[in-house]
């Protein structure tokens, strides 16, 4: 059950500046509904802020991140396609969307979509998780496969990078986890995490860069 009061127990080593944290978690592991809730630290403890929202995850569930501890991450390990979200504790980097989503309140670094921004998912690419906005390349591309960030569903109307695999990205472990809206509850992702158009909305309002703001996926059923 989603925390109502304070959030008990330490955050991982490398996110003692966290002072925003949105702790998402799922049903199960095998199960792509959940819910959410911002905590910030106020005094010596991180507290809830407004109100917790349902959220969905990948299509599978969710996974361990790669070089997790334990048998119990034996073939649930995270991996490029797989259709999970990884568990664990990362931090949350620059938002992306429309100008006319993107509520102007908001102090988080936005970039805007346009046609030649792509998300590389190749595995065999330079470009390996990122972001790159082909017009500003220096050489020729190549991956094989990119999603373009500008799709015209809306779901990427809204949302920031989750940076997971980020730093020295390993091939295969997965790439482009982003928040993002939702088609509706009843429908997975792709191994992101997503919501309504409203909530994000919300949430992009709440965050602060400066705060260093942090996401916690993590199984009701299996701890972090």
């Amino acid at each position: 059950m989603m925390e109502k009061d304070n959030l008990s127990g330490p955050l991982p080593p490398g996110f003692q500046a966290c002072r925003q944290l949105l702790l998402a978690s799922a049903e199960s592991m095998d199960s792509h509904r959940g819910r959410w809730q911002l905590f910030e630290r106020q005094g010596g403890a991180m507290r809830p802020v407004g109100e917790s929202a349902p959220c969905v995850f990948g299509k599978k569930g969710l996974a361990y991140a790669p070089g997790h501890a334990g048998e119990e991450a034996a073939g649930r390990t995270k991996k490029e396609g797989d259709m999970r979200t990884p568990m664990g504790v990362f931090w949350l980097g620059t938002a992306f969307g429309r100008i006319g989503s993107f509520p102007p309140e908001s102090k988080m670094p936005f970039l805007e979509l346009h046609a030649g921004l792509m998300a590389v998912d190749d595995p065999s690419s330079a470009y390996y998780n990122r972001i790159v906005d082909t017009g500003l390349l220096m050489d020729e591309k190549d991956w094989k496969s990119a999603e373009r960030m500008d799709r015209r569903d809306g779901l990427y109307d809204l949302g920031a990078v989750i940076h997971y695999n980020t730093v020295n990205p390993q091939p295969g472990w997965g790439s482009c986890i982003f928040l993002h809206i939702w088609r509706d509850e009843d429908h997975g992702t792709e191994g992101c995490v997503a919501c309504s158009r409203e909530d994000m909305s919300e949430l992009m309002k709440r965050l602060n860069p400066e705060w260093n703001p942090a996401i916690w996926i993590r199984s009701e059923k299996a701890g972090r």
